[in-house]
């Protein structure tokens, strides 16, 4: 998807989150009093209807630099030729040369991806997306 596509979406989002806002607000505002204290704790829900969807528009920008995966590709190229040469010089297979490389290669792709995607992979991002609303808050 495009850039400018994207950008056109986000402005249709927020024109219809907009009068979806406004929408409930007067909804509140034209109930009488006894149940006004009832249909007002419906405004936090919405409002955390933008704030998910503003977290999810954050996360889809956020992505490791290139730099990364440049790394990624070179250590495994140099890592693959540098126990292929020893192999092949020595006639046998080193089996821990193998596995470690396994091993270390299997652990870095999982990292980057984690990292990629923080949702699904073990790694957390939760205090940067805590910190990320505090920010936004203070505008």
């Amino acid at each position: 998807m495009s850039e400018m596509h994207l950008e056109k979406k986000v402005a249709a989002h927020n024109a219809i989150g907009s009068q979806l806002w406004k929408a409930v607000v007067l909804a509140v505002e034209n109930t009488a009093y006894p149940q006004k204290a009832v249909t007002a704790q419906i405004l936090p829900k919405v409002s955390d209807i933008f704030t998910a969807s503003e977290n999810q528009r954050l996360a889809s920008k956020f992505h490791p630099p290139e730099i990364i995966w440049q790394a990624l590709l070179i250590l495994s190229l140099i890592g693959s030729l540098v126990a292929g040469y020893n192999m092949g010089i020595e006639k046998k297979r080193d089996w821990l040369v193998v596995i470690v490389f396994s091993i270390l290669m299997a652990g870095t792709i999982f990292i980057i991806f984690s990292l990629e995607y923080p949702r699904i992979g073990k790694v957390s991002l939760g205090d940067f997306e805590a910190e990320l609303m505090i920010l936004r808050k203070s505008f």
